[in-house]
């Protein structure tokens, strides 16, 4: 699945971009966070911003204008000492990027295996040791990834005074670092972990890194999730707010965004599948809004993975079927997500009630009546004692109603002219039925 800015994300990238370079301008020392709920699209936030903010170049010297690192905490929880997992982040960071700091890095795994104290004390070296002077990376050599030996390199924490000198090293290392260039930690997936993990992590951070000049560090969290955590671990009755605020500057809110027209492009493998329909893609674009409205972008996601799935399983071959067959399979798994009921022998009626404006909300609701408006407007209705009939005229809206009939067996919609969707209707008929299958 492409990755498409289908939820507008190019302001808040801009804002956060222009928030750091002020702090960076005036040498500051800020640790701020990015809050919003599991599945707002927090990662595709921060991936976008550390594309954009690494393009940037210094006015100073030729290469980057800051050093980038990025620490993915759910990914590297199996150092059980978070500042092990830190270091870790940093070399893989260095080590994936070999342009970071503007020369070829060294390689760092080979030799006999350090121990993680003996390591996270020269975190840094011959990277840019002949560009500033001093050694930076060290002899840090790759821990053995969920290997053997990783407990018994967790216990040299044990140590009171082993973690306070490891992690005055640290600091004074980075120190270093920051007066060549600025550095900006990029934190990711902390609502992923444990709760007593997300905080231990929290305090590494902020003994490791806060107050250090040049240094910005940006963390994605879920302040309600996060405040959980710490009521869970130091009582109920704890000032979760109070205590986060020992950590966190100041916090943007991101919330679900607004969706674009980019999704077009990101479910590009589904859409693909069906020919073109210049009569009603501007009213699928508007259908599509208000269905997914108010849903973050992973359940988005899987819902577009679903139903791309349904139909390619029931469909079995690539061949592009009528648009008013995609219509029909979108709106039908949305309506089913929406309502919780397959009874959606309202819509053939042309008839929407309070009950259904109920169970679909104000935006959903509305777009349905304007939908049965247009239906009716373009359409001729004839009534008689047993039920209504409603002679279709060829448009995308038309023919998903004729599907939508055929796949409830109302038969109340008809042609006024041929239209051969025989091959569509055995799809959406088998579609309803697996889709039904999947939801219940």
């Amino acid at each position: 699945m492409q990755k498409q800015d289908i939820l507008n994300r190019s302001k808040f990238v801009g804002d956060l971009i222009e928030i750091v370079e002020t702090i960076s301008a005036r040498d500051g020392a800020r640790m701020f966070a990015i809050d919003g709920e599991w599945g707002s699209g927090k990662s595709y936030v921060l991936e976008m911003f550390e594309e954009k903010i690494a393009s940037l170049q210094s006015e100073e010297e030729a290469g980057d204008k800051y050093f980038l690192f990025h620490y993915n905490c759910w990914e590297y929880d199996y150092y059980e000492e978070p500042i092990i997992a830190i270091v870790a982040a940093m070399l893989d960071t260095v080590n994936e990027k070999e342009n970071l700091f503007s020369g070829k890095v060294e390689s760092f795994i080979e030799g006999a295996m350090k121990t993680a104290g003996e390591a996270v004390k020269e975190i840094a070296g011959e990277v840019i040791k002949n560009k500033i002077g001093f050694d930076v990376v060290g002899t840090l050599e790759k821990i053995k990834e969920k290997g053997e030996g990783i407990a018994e390199e967790n216990k040299k924490f044990d140590n009171l005074s082993t973690f306070k000198e490891t992690l005055k090293t640290v600091r004074e290392q980075l120190k270093k670092i920051a007066e060549y260039k600025p550095i900006i930690w990029v934190v990711d997936e902390l609502d992923r972990c444990l709760p007593d993990y997300a905080i231990k992590v929290l305090e590494r951070l902020h003994h490791l890194l806060k107050g250090i000049p040049n240094i910005t560090v940006i963390i994605a969290i879920d302040q309600k999730q996060l405040e959980n955590s710490v009521k869970q671990i130091f009582g109920e009755k704890t000032e979760a707010s109070q205590y986060l605020k020992k950590f966190i500057d100041f916090t943007l809110k991101l919330d679900k965004g607004k969706m674009t027209k980019g999704f077009y492009e990101k479910y590009s493998s589904y859409f693909e599948l069906f020919r073109e329909f210049p009569d009603g893609e501007g009213e699928f674009q508007n259908m599509f809004y208000v269905l997914f409205d108010g849903y973050d972008i992973r359940r988005q996601e899987k819902i577009m993975e679903n139903v791309e799935l349904i139909h390619r399983i029931v469909c079995e071959t690539d061949e592009k079927r009528d648009a008013s067959l995609m219509w029909l399979e979108v709106l039908w798994f949305g309506l089913r997500l929406r309502t919780g009921s397959s009874d959606f022998s309202w819509i053939l009626q042309l008839n929407i009630t309070g009950n259904e404006l109920g169970m679909l909300g104000l935006k959903l609701g509305n777009f349905m009546k304007k939908m049965i408006t247009r239906i009716e407007g373009r359409n001729t209705t004839f009534l008689n004692a047993r039920r209504r009939t409603v002679l279709l005229h060829e448009n995308v809206e038309d023919r998903m109603f004729w599907l939508w009939d055929k796949v409830l067996k109302e038969n109340i919609f008809v042609w006024d002219e041929e239209c051969d969707l025989r091959t569509e209707e055995e799809c959406a008929v088998r579609f309803v039925k697996l889709a039904e299958v999947l939801l219940s």
